[in-house]
């Protein structure tokens, strides 16, 4: 199995910003672990990070002509307005699951609208660098079942 990971603004910039939030580990730390992940789930995995909404959104344009089998998004702050977004995952070919480092539903009250919710995809939020895990895992299982 083969997954796209496509990581939002900011996220660049993680073990800096918001370390009471975010904590201290980095991008390339997450990057490692998701790297441990592959391994131990035994699947290939493309991760993308940027800052560019249109980036993201011609990822997830290519995401089933490049023939992933599904897409993990963190979608960071674009999750809370970008109608594109919405849009382009409403388009995918290929199962998505939304994932989230924070527990965005108890932050400030502007990030308790996520606008996937319309998209009516899986979501994991809160759990750190663990909701990858958790979110690649409902991938796994949604491909397996198809």
């Amino acid at each position: 199995m083969k997954f796209l990971v496509i990581n939002g603004p900011n996220l660049n910039l993680l073990g800096t910003r918001q370390v009471e939030i975010y904590g201290k580990d980095t991008y390339k730390d997450l990057k490692h672990y998701l790297a441990s992940l592959k391994k131990q789930y035994s699947v290939k995995l493309k991760v993308k990070q940027s800052n560019k909404e249109y980036k993201i959104l011609s990822w997830l344009h290519k995401s089933f002509k490049q023939n992933y089998d599904g897409v993990l998004l963190n979608p960071a702050a674009l999750g809370h307005y970008s109608i594109s977004l919405l849009d382009a995952v409403l388009a995918l070919q290929v199962p998505c699951v939304e994932v989230h480092l924070s527990d965005v539903q108890h932050r400030e009250p502007f990030r308790k609208v996520l606008v996937l919710d319309h998209a009516n995809i899986p979501r994991v939020s809160g759990l750190g660098f663990s909701s990858y895990e958790e979110g690649l895992k409902m991938l796994i299982k949604e491909v397996t079942t198809l």
